[in-house]
């Protein structure tokens, strides 16, 4: 689940301001699936600065910059340790989001976006070394969520769908590395929420 926490004039009217953060703190443990069997263990993090200003009634544009890491440590059958891996992603984006509101205190938003992403990785292979992989992605698409404000100054959003092109280039080792395009439609199917507080008016 994701929370993020806005700062703006008004809920969705001309001049209003957001300035939102996301964080998200992930743990984990399992057992590999693959060329061995083994099991693991890891955490992650993530953080995302959020800014956007209404330039018309019912009409948002922003921008954000995230960061995430997460390191992963591997052992075999036998609880010896097989080492660790880690990985870092920057992901800056820009957006243009059409609210849509049913009533005052709910409505949809859905708007295109266009993000970049350079992930870092670092893993332990078979041979008790590691390897570096980089991962850059550019996309672009359309968005929608769902937003409701059971409070005036209390907003919730929801993401249900997304709809993207992805381009993808990977360098690392010969196994993965590559260029990739890829049309991707996809419903949510999991929670992933946004809360956001807001203060003042205009």
């Amino acid at each position: 689940m994701a929370v993020a926490v806005n700062i703006s004039d008004a809920q969705t009217s001309k001049g209003t301001k957001f300035l939102g953060l996301t964080l998200e703190i992930g743990a984990g443990r399992g057992e590999t699936e693959g060329s061995y069997t083994g099991k693991y263990k890891g955490f992650s993090f993530a953080a995302a600065p959020q800014f956007s200003y209404f330039i018309a009634d019912k009409w948002e544009l922003g921008a954000g910059l995230g960061y995430s890491f997460s390191q992963t440590k591997y052992f075999d059958a036998d609880d010896n340790s097989m080492g660790k891996g880690h990985s870092s992603e920057i992901n800056p984006m820009l957006f243009v989001r059409r609210h849509l509101m049913l009533s005052e205190k709910v409505g949809f938003r859905t708007g295109p976006f266009a993000s970049y992403s350079y992930v870092k990785s670092r893993y332990p292979d078979e041979a008790s070394y590691s390897e570096d992989e980089n991962i850059k992605v550019l996309s672009a698409g359309l968005n929608l969520g769902v937003e409701f404000f059971p409070v005036k100054r209390l907003g919730i959003v929801a993401n249900l769908a997304d709809v993207s092109y992805n381009y993808t280039k990977t360098t690392g080792s010969p196994a993965v590395s590559g260029k990739t395009k890829k049309i991707n439609a996809s419903l949510t199917n999991q929670l992933s929420l946004s809360v956001f507080y807001i203060l003042g008016k205009k």
